[in-house]
């Protein structure tokens, strides 16, 4: 048995002295799986805007890309992706303004295993 839930996360860096950073986020158990289905992201300084990149796993290497934007400003994406139990995804923000803090919510749905009422 599966239960579905409201799944809305986000997490926040401040950009480091080239204008990089970046956060990593995932489920909290084995007994959950999120349906990412809307990535929202932000930054608090607006030039430059960084590019942003969803990738799979704790990797900062472009070939495991899910979506991307070439304007971390206000931007949404609804590309919609699966992160399993134990899976990580790091939200990647590059070329950004040095010392501005750069934010990305994930929206969906959030699957968990079992009963949850004895949790």
């Amino acid at each position: 048995m599966e239960t579905e839930l409201v799944l809305n996360v986000s997490a926040s860096v401040v950009l480091d002295a080239a204008g990089n950073g970046s956060v990593v986020l995932g489920p909290g158990s084995a007994w959950e799986r999120w349906r990412v289905e809307r990535v929202s992201i932000n930054v608090s300084v607006g030039s430059p805007v960084p590019v942003y990149y969803t990738l799979r796993g704790y990797s900062t290497d472009l070939r495991n890309v899910i979506d991307g934007t070439y304007s971390a400003s206000l931007n949404t994406s609804t590309v919609a992706f699966d992160v399993a139990a134990g899976e990580k995804v790091t939200g990647l923000f590059q070329n950004g303004a040095p010392g501005a803090t750069a934010s990305v919510s994930f929206a969906g749905k959030l699957l968990m295993r079992g009963n949850i009422g004895y949790r």
